[in-house]
């Protein structure tokens, strides 16, 4: 059987407990998993207004602020 590559999402996935994650608790490795996948979907979010550092240019961009994820 052919070796898959691993990440980290699918290390937190496995079951295998001889990753960098298997001294973690299920709780552990559940907690784990929710925070890089929240992490993922606040980039996700934030990318439309990621590189503004002015609240004004948002304002500018965006008339009326920023209402819904396009």
């Amino acid at each position: 059987m052919e070796e898959q590559p691993h990440s980290t999402l699918n290390q937190l996935d496995s079951t295998d407990q001889s990753g960098p994650l298997g001294s973690l608790n299920s709780l552990g490795q559940r907690r784990a998993q929710a925070g890089l996948r929240n992490l993922f979907v606040a980039d996700a979010l934030a990318m439309p207004v990621h590189w503004y550092y002015n609240p004004m240019d948002i304002e500018r961009q965006f008339p009326g602020g920023i209402s819904q994820f396009e």
